[in-house]
């Protein structure tokens, strides 16, 4: 009786499974399709968030390119170029604010050749970056690219002050004006740092520091001779003589 017990309980066991076990494996069907459909629709919904903040990120990109462009043309000042990073990038230096040649500017066989910045008396007016450098006027009464100094504009310029943004102080003048060992003169100082007026106590009968026979002749008398190269333009200011 027991084996054939077992038997029936086997066997009822076994037409549960046969009629049991279809419906299940369906609906396990049924929930690993509409799981499949929720991780496609998922996956769907995050190609395209991607997509979108693609399109959202060049629009950034492109509107603050726009922005920077209409600022540049605003402003219409020249941008600052990193010689050594732009010739790095590129392999080409830009010669209107850029010197291509020895690195440190030592000449000798074999050099390391690289892009160093121009000293800003060096570059063109129109290529000035005023971030680096300031425009002044220069001993021929026309504005130049200068080193910016590296103090405050004091309240007037004293002893070899340069520069056209404050007046001398009383007692001195603007001038320009440089004496080379054989007599001649240099009154406009092009391209080096002599190129704009400096203060000078011109006048009380001493030659002082930093005055020679070109910037100051009334203090400084000496046979010399003028070269013919420059003509001597005196800048246009009220402290000139």
């Amino acid at each position: 009786m027991t084996k054939i017990k077992c038997r029936g309980i086997l066997s009822a066991l076994f037409l549960m499974c046969i009629f049991v076990s279809p419906v299940q494996g369906q609906a396990q069907s049924n929930q690993n399709a509409d799981r499949l459909e929720a991780l496609r629709e998922l996956m769907e919904a995050t190609e395209a968030a991607e997509a979108a903040a693609k399109k959202v990120e060049v629009k950034i990109k492109t509107v603050e390119a726009e922005e920077k462009d209409e600022a540049a043309e605003e402003s219409d000042e020249p941008e600052f170029v990193n010689c050594y990073q732009y010739y790095q990038e590129t392999e080409t230096c830009p010669k209107e604010q850029c010197n291509l040649g020895c690195l440190g500017g030592i000449i000798y066989e074999d050099c390391e050749i690289g892009c160093e910045p121009k000293p800003c008396f060096e570059i063109p007016l129109e290529h000035c970056p005023t971030s680096v450098c300031q425009i002044q006027e220069g001993c021929e009464g026309v504005d130049v690219c200068f080193p910016q100094n590296d103090y405050a504009p004091p309240r007037c310029g004293d002893l070899a002050y340069s520069g056209s943004d404050v007046e001398c102080c009383p007692g001195y003048v603007k001038r320009c004006g440089i004496e080379f060992f054989d007599g001649t003169c240099d009154m406009a100082g092009r391209d080096s740092i002599y190129g704009v007026p400096i203060c000078l106590p011109c006048g009380n009968g001493i030659c002082n520091q930093f005055e020679n026979a070109c910037n100051c002749p009334e203090d400084c008398r000496r046979r010399h001779t003028i070269n013919i190269e420059y003509t001597p333009i005196q800048p246009r200011r009220s402290g000139s003589k």
